[in-house]
């Protein structure tokens, strides 16, 4: 973990979530990359046809001046042994995102998010549910301000496949850098069912195949997954809940949902999730 991104947009749920990667970073000897997304609309013009107003110039020029202002006032209050690069652009998010994660070699996201659907969200996504569908690399998601230093047990929902090695080499470093302990827990459905001694047994097997440290084995019964998780962080005040995502879009995420994205959205803890 070395260059980590983090969105801002200079409200206060932002900056907490700028102060939570600069937190990071500083036990991780990384940069942080501050981004803001201006997304100035198109103007569409349609005397001869549709067609879209290129961006004004002065606008954007003005957008930017602004945004300058606010990176002053944030670098008078950061700490001087973390490298900070602040980053304007004039992009749709997502995309904008993706490409800047690519030229920066960007290899962690820092964002806040927001804790519920708002109804107009139910088919496009909160911002932060759309950049952990598509982020090549880990999210971390805020809910709410919260210092790094009171993560001291990151809850892992796991199907106990020995097929995650890169997902696992970096939720290691993860759980180093926290000096955190890791509660792995198998969630047993109606259409994913072990008995307990298989289920015992698997949980054991995974601990050893990837070598795990400071760690705890724990097996749940629940109708839904995301119900059994929430329940279980719940139960040992876990502080942090880890998950890998499929990372679906379209109809495939339309019809078969997320459980890391229901996780994200019922929580008001900080979640680190994965694309597989």
């Amino acid at each position: 973990m070395k260059r980590i991104l983090v969105h801002i947009d200079f409200s206060m749920a932002s900056r907490a979530s700028l102060k939570f990667a600069i937190e990071l970073a500083a036990k991780a000897h990384a940069e942080v990359y501050v981004l803001h997304m201006i997304e100035l609309p198109f103007l569409q013009e349609t005397t001869f046809g549709i067609q879209p107003y290129p961006v004004d110039d002065e606008q954007l020029e003005k957008a930017i001046r602004s945004a300058n202002r606010m990176f002053e006032e944030i670098t008078k209050q950061l700490p001087t042994k973390v490298k900070v690069h602040f980053n304007t652009a004039n992009d749709d998010i997502v995309p904008g995102t993706q490409a800047f994660i690519e030229e920066n070699r960007i290899d962690q996201i820092v964002m806040s998010m927001r804790g519920q659907h708002a109804p107009e969200e139910f088919f496009i996504g909160s911002t932060a549910e759309k950049i952990v569908r598509v982020s090549p690399v880990p999210v971390i998601s805020i809910p709410r301000p919260v210092e790094l230093a009171s993560i001291r047990n990151i809850v892992f929902p796991t199907t106990l496949e020995l097929d995650q090695d890169d997902l696992i080499k970096d939720l290691k470093e993860l759980q180093g850098l926290l000096h955190a302990t890791l509660h792995i827990l198998q969630v047993n459905t109606p259409t994913n069912f072990y008995d307990e001694r298989q289920a015992w047994e698997r949980l054991e097997h995974f601990a050893r195949h990837y070598d795990l440290g400071d760690f705890t084995l724990n097996f749940r019964s629940h109708q839904f997954e995301r119900s059994g998780i929430i329940e279980f962080v719940n139960e040992i005040n876990g502080d942090m809940v880890a998950m890998a995502t499929h990372g679906r879009t379209g109809l495939a995420h339309l019809f078969k949902g997320s459980i890391a994205e229901a996780v994200l959205n019922r929580i008001d803890h900080p979640i680190w999730t994965w694309k597989l």
